[in-house]
């Protein structure tokens, strides 16, 4: 089912991948996503645990508001106004209550839209019109009859209820939060005359001199009926033609004075539905231009809000700060098993030795052939025979002699020892990171690489005089005299208000920039508050307007997206293995680039990183290299170095400090690894992040005073 033009997917907490977004919890409630925002509170669709998880609008104050004295009563009445109110066409009340400070209320999710919504798409046809007014007049008569007066009647107070199974629209009125009893004076000390909170385009003339009455939520239903039939509202240059039934019903709505309207909502059905009944029973005229009220009440009105009771949550700047404290990663630790000591065969040198061979002397001769060393023989006359011992002790002499020389050839490795020197790796990584921006998350996220979209929300007053053209005429046309007109308000007003519109634009532009944060989608300003002096009616050639603007925006803080990117980086450097880390100073993050923004105010961005990833050697690893390669030729030595992990294999050098030779050293003691600073780093430089082709901003048509977002 598609609602509003979104996938009832995304309208149930889950994007357009199919995850479901992170919920947080308030009270009863789980939070799934932000429905609305505006001055004065926050509307989140919500699963109510208790009530077997139904789906609610959840309706909270803002943070910064819960100690408000005149915010709480407003809040306060707009839940006891609702908990009194029993009517088909009215949005019912579940819960209000208070969590932790902020006051809330809770009511059905309504997932149609509001009419303000529908109007974006043009005129309504005479059948949805009939069907759609007369419920929302029976609605306002109910609340009359109760002593209730609306007093901000509008299309986005409007929602529309569709019945899945019939497809017929329902009527629900909402946002009573400045309504009053009938014939008080606007309910002080929530509003005071002078001061009235509403929306200008639908505000009745006497409601700028502070009177409530029945007769203001009759004159905004002129409004209403006039746009549903047109797609616009009163007034302008050109007027359009309406069927003279439905113009008269306009025009007993919207009479400038009070008395000359209809009396009740009641008479405002009856007149509607003949109106209808004479339109669809007759034979199609062409229509000619009705008339209509007079031209200083249909002069162009502003169709934006006054002040906005819906509120979604707003961070200040100091909110921006907040860092959150992510949990120890466990890792698995890489433990390097102890090398066997390996052994090497030493052929020990055979030294040739010449042994004399005696032979035994020959019979019958008197000589005695004797072999001597060098092989030479002689002949000598008889002698006497020799000892044997002297030859014997002769030969072992030399033998000790010989071995004592080879002794003295292997000792000196045994005794030398020899400094490696090994560089670590050094990796870089290049990668552009995609982050999204969630209006309902509070913190960072980087399991979900989300961070929060927060809202930046300020206002400004300023005063604006000008020149009066209505009139003040006795009775008889005799002597008319220069008096203020509600036109005069409006063409002050709006004057006033571009002003004010430019300066807090300057202004959010200029704070966001201080706190290196990136503004999202369009700004939206608000009227919050509009004075006159003198009043409406009053004779004077000059009117002086005070005018409170409000300007907000969506924005993303940049920190966050970078931290983000950077942990991201981490993890990414962690997959090497646990013993590679960041290397200090060679970590590089680019600025967020918006991709897209959703109607939601979902934001997607890219963020470039690049970094540096260092191996840091275990102690381990360095205690069991010497006793692996202990006694080996300096060749072996260098390719079991290169094969170690971490190991620069360009990074190895061998020295000794002591002896000498091609054999390293049989003791692992004599043998010093020294780890040492990688000479030559490799560079890593930022990705270029592609520039979106079109600026991505929110769907939603920019308003320069939007009209106050619905309660739910």
């Amino acid at each position: 089912m598609i609602s509003n033009g979104r996938p009832m997917k995304e309208q149930h907490g889950l994007t357009s991948d199919g995850h479901h977004q992170e919920k947080r919890q308030f009270g009863n409630y789980d939070l799934i996503r932000r429905i609305d925002m505006g001055g004065m509170g926050e509307v989140y669709l919500a699963h109510q645990r208790t009530a077997f998880n139904r789906e609610v609008a959840v309706k909270i104050i803002r943070d910064d508001l819960s100690r408000d004295p005149l915010a709480r009563g407003r809040f306060f009445r707009e839940a006891e106004v609702s908990s009194h109110l029993k009517h088909e066409h009215i949005l019912p009340l579940f819960e209000f209550g208070e969590v932790q400070g902020r006051l809330f209320l809770a009511t059905p999710y309504i997932s149609g839209g509001t009419l303000a919504q529908r109007l974006h798409a043009g005129p309504l046809p005479l059948p949805e019109v009939e069907q759609l007014f007369a419920a929302l007049v029976q609605a306002v008569a109910y609340i009359h009859r109760r002593g209730v007066v609306h007093r901000d009647l509008k299309p986005s107070n409007i929602l529309l209820d569709r019945e899945e199974v019939t497809e017929q629209v329902y009527v629900r009125l909402i946002d009573f939060g400045i309504a009053t009893r009938s014939g008080a004076s606007a309910s002080p000390p929530l509003t005071t005359a002078g001061h009235e909170m509403g929306t200008l385009a639908y505000m009745a003339p006497e409601r700028m001199n502070g009177i409530a009455a029945p007769s203001n939520d009759i004159f905004s239903l002129g409004v209403i009926l006039y746009q549903m039939l047109t797609g616009r509202l009163p007034g302008g240059e050109t007027p359009i033609a309406l069927a003279t039934p439905l113009a008269a019903v306009v025009r007993g709505c919207m009479e400038p004075r009070p008395e000359e309207r209809y009396a009740s909502a009641t008479e405002v059905l009856h007149a509607f539905e003949q109106a209808c009944q004479a339109l669809n029973t007759s034979a199609p005229q062409p229509t000619r231009p009705a008339p209509l009220p007079p031209p200083e009440m249909l002069a162009p009105m502003p169709s934006q809000p006054v002040y906005l009771d819906n509120a979604f949550e707003v961070h200040t700047l100091q909110d921006v700060g907040d860092v959150p404290t992510f949990a120890p990663v466990n890792k698995s630790t890489f433990e390097e098993a102890d090398y066997a000591a390996q052994t090497m065969d030493i052929g020990h040198l055979q030294p040739g030795l010449g042994v004399s061979t005696l032979e035994r002397p020959k019979s019958g001769t008197g000589n005695i052939p004797v072999v001597a060393s060098g092989g030479k023989k002689s002949t000598r006359g008889r002698r006497r025979r020799k000892n044997p011992t002297i030859a014997i002790v002769s030969l072992l002499i030399v033998i000790v002699l010989l071995v004592m020389a080879s002794m003295l050839f292997f000792s000196v490795p045994l005794v030398a020892s020899a400094n490696i020197n090994i560089s670590p790796q050094v990796h870089t990584f290049q990668h552009i990171y995609t982050i999204t921006a969630q209006p309902s998350q509070t913190r960072i996220n980087v399991a979900t690489s989300s961070i929060p979209a927060r809202a930046k929300t300020l206002s400004q007053t300023g005063s604006q005089t000008g020149q009066t053209t209505g009139q003040q005429c006795d009775l008889f046309v005799f002597e008319c005299k220069q008096a203020v007109s509600i036109v005069d308000v409006q063409n002050v007003s709006s004057q006033l208000r571009q002003t004010l519109i430019s300066q807090l634009s300057s202004n959010i532009d200029r704070q966001l920039q201080a706190a290196h944060a990136t503004g999202v989608g369009q700004k939206q300003f608000a009227d919050l508050s509009v004075t006159n002096n003198p009043a409406v009616g009053t004779v004077s050639k000059t009117v002086t307007v005070t005018l409170t603007e409000q300007g907000s925006v969506e924005y993303v803080n940049n920190a966050d997206a970078q931290q983000v990117a950077r942990s991201l980086m981490s993890q990414q450097v962690q997959k090497l293995g646990s013993h590679y880390v960041l290397m200090n100073g060679a970590v590089q993050v680019g600025q967020p680039v918006i991709e897209a923004v959703t109607d939601q105010g979902v934001v997607t961005m890219k963020v470039a990183a690049a970094a540096s990833a260092e191996y840091q050697f275990p102690a381990s690893q360095l205690t069991a290299i010497p006793n692996a390669i202990k006694g080996m030729s300096l060749a072996n030595a260098r390719a079991y170095l290169r094969q170690q992990p971490g190991v620069d294999a360009n990074s190895i050098s061998i020295h000794f400090t002591l002896g000498g030779g091609n054999t390293l050293p049989f003791i692992a003691s004599q043998i010093r690894i020294i780890p040492i600073n990688p000479i030559n780093l490799p560079s890593a430089t930022l990705p270029v992040v592609p520039t979106p082709a079109v600026t991505p901003t929110n769907t939603t048509t920019p308003q320069t005073t939007p009209t106050t977002p619905p309660d739910n």
